[in-house]
């Protein structure tokens, strides 16, 4: 019965400083009344079971402090609700730390960060099989969760449309062993097509520029090798 009534007061606390906000003035000390109530006996269940309960106490006062202005202690606490509930598999309230924490930093328009704690929290909610509230964050959410709902496609190779000179085999090398991937494969024979006209190029500009310097490129001949001869 005690555990039924802590986890009311736990959900009934982050539930009304959710519409602190909104709330009138007079309503708004109601709500930090029954806040503070809760907050009391949370405070005690994680003085003597703290793996159960000091999360949840984290995780209220960072909601607390977030609504009252003090930003800087509400971000510690963010995190360190999180990071309690993931040392104590309480994987739902991790979830929900996550969540809370990016709809606090995108209310600060932060919106990189709370990107970030948004997937966390979605992760989350994914490995807890929580399918409704999956649903939820993609349709109130999608731009946070554009990264992982439209992953950017990018080519098996990058080097695919380089055109390839004339003539050249454009098997694999036999040196590659077979047991390569073929995209890894593909990418080392490409790269070989890549340096063998990069070294083309270069030797067309360098006889360019010695047309250019009035030069007879027809009469450059090669150095001759002579043999080594002792004396």
């Amino acid at each position: 019965m005690m555990l039924v009534t802590m986890m009311h007061d736990f959900y009934d606390a982050l539930a009304d400083l959710a519409i602190y906000a909104e709330a009138a003035p007079a309503e708004r000390q109601q709500i930090l009344k029954r806040v503070g109530a809760s907050q009391k006996k949370l405070k005690e269940f994680a003085h003597h079971t703290p793996i159960n309960y000091q999360h949840k106490f984290d995780l209220v006062e960072a909601e607390l402090l977030g609504v009252l202005g003090q930003t800087a202690e509400a971000m510690e606490l963010y995190d360190r609700a999180i990071t309690g509930a993931k040392a104590n598999e309480y994987v739902n309230e991790e979830a929900l730390a996550g969540e809370l924490a990016a709809k606090f930093y995108l209310s600060l328009g932060r919106e990189k960060i709370a990107r970030l704690y948004m997937i966390d929290a979605y992760d989350c909610y994914v490995r807890w099989g929580d399918r409704a509230k999956i649903d939820d964050l993609e349709k109130r959410y999608p731009q946070l969760l554009k990264p992982i709902l439209e992953p950017a496609k990018l080519p098996a190779n990058p080097l695919e449309n380089f055109p390839t000179p004339a003539g050249q085999n454009q098997s694999l090398h036999p040196s590659i062993h077979p047991s390569i991937h073929p995209s890894v494969s593909a990418s080392v024979s490409d790269f070989g097509n890549f340096s063998t006209l990069l070294k083309a190029c270069q030797a067309l500009s360098s006889e360019r520029e010695l047309v250019h310097l009035g030069v007879n490129t027809q009469t450059i001949r090669q150095p001759r090798l002579y043999p080594y001869m002792s004396t």
